[in-house]
């Protein structure tokens, strides 16, 4: 309900009656509640409001969606998303981004796994494993979520509790896998962690290193 100015007097008003008149309805001849449990109402007052519930309102079915993201436990590893991708065929990228990598290198080494997806669509297009934990690797993150691309994000971190909105249309397109070895106390990644990751990541793809005029390196098979 938008309205543009409050209920007036004390506590009466067009406000409350209104709302009177809404909380019954009637079905077939009787007159039956209509509020839903565990719900309720709220009276924007104005637009800025009103369009900030809408945004949340048409988010609900995409929320829910995310309820049905199987989940579970595999090679001694949890995972989140779509563990089929571990058996698709094809090609993957096992992409590794140095810290030393200077902004021009992170932009070229998007471009090129952009040009690398971009040659195949659908269910042949590569699968892109990273522990997406360098500013470079979430760089090509941002970019890679943006489109159609299949990832699979190889954790140096426990699982995370809830999927970020970024994420969202991968799990529901089915396009999606995270993995984690560590419990759920492993909060940050260290030095430790990330290396361990990185050796998970070789196991799915057969890693081919680039090195970057930085000194560092990126992977890519």
């Amino acid at each position: 309900m938008y309205s543009r100015g409050r209920s007036r007097g004390n506590g009466g008003g067009d406000i409350p009656r209104l709302g009177g008149s809404c909380g019954v309805a009637s079905c077939y001849g009787k007159r039956e509640p209509i509020w839903s449990p565990n719900y309720y109402d709220v009276i924007c007052f104005d637009a800025a409001e009103l369009e900030i519930k809408e945004r949340y309102i048409r988010a609900n079915p995409r929320r829910w969606a995310l309820r049905d993201v199987p989940e579970g436990r595999f090679d001694n590893m949890r995972y989140k998303g779509n563990l089929a991708l571990l058996k698709e065929p094809g090609k993957r990228l096992g992409l590794r981004i140095s810290r030393k990598a200077t902004e021009e290198e992170i932009s070229r080494c998007s471009e090129n796994i952009l040009a690398e997806i971009g040659r195949d669509s659908g269910n042949n297009a590569p699968i892109v494993f990273s522990t997406f934990y360098s500013p470079g690797e979430r760089a090509c993150l941002e970019l890679l979520l943006c489109g159609s691309a299949r990832l699979a994000w190889v954790l140096p971190t426990a699982m995370p509790e809830k999927i970020p909105v970024p994420w969202t249309d991968a799990f529901i397109g089915k396009r999606a896998l995270w993995l984690s070895e560590f419990s759920d106390e492993v909060k940050e990644a260290s030095r430790l962690t990330c290396e361990e990751a990185n050796r998970i990541l070789s196991r799915y793809c057969e890693i081919k290193k680039k090195t970057l005029d930085s000194g560092g390196f990126y992977d890519f098979n």
